[in-house]
């Protein structure tokens, strides 16, 4: 291509030697990178596969660390089938009403949980309990 280019006279001939020896030089430090690689490519792979086997063992035995320290493993099992044997629908009106309290009191600025609760408060027929359901989900 050099050659071709300054035929046509598109770059002057140093410009030619130039950029034959830039190409020279790229060519050299190839080579070079490629020789010094292979060997460190061998350490890299050794050091590699002894960083992979420490964290595969280190971090089960943290996150158990860290569940016994943080954790409760002690807690009683809670199976699904318990769990669902008791049927929302078994509670009264006022029980579940006391829940989404109890939640909306940790999470105030559940806004869709506002709006369930306004309009059962309506029902319940308090009014003054449904405007400020409605102005805390509007927030």
């Amino acid at each position: 291509e050099l050659d071709r280019d300054a035929a046509r006279g598109l770059i002057r001939p140093a410009e030619a030697a130039e950029a034959r020896a830039e190409i020279a030089r790229r060519i050299l430090r190839l080579g070079n990178a490629d020789i010094t690689g292979k060997t460190s490519g061998r350490a890299a792979s050794v050091t590699a596969r002894l960083v992979a086997t420490v964290a595969v063992l280190a971090v089960p035995l943290v996150s158990w660390g860290f569940y016994s320290q943080i954790g409760s493993p002690d807690l009683p099992s809670q199976p699904l089938s318990e769990r669902l044997a008791k049927n929302p629908a078994d509670s009264s009106v006022d029980e579940l009403v006391a829940r989404a309290e109890a939640h909306l009191a940790a999470n105030p600025s559940d806004g869709r949980g506002w709006d369930v609760l306004a309009p059962v408060y309506l029902r319940m027929q308090r009014f003054a309990d449904a405007a400020a359901a409605y102005r805390n989900a509007i927030r």
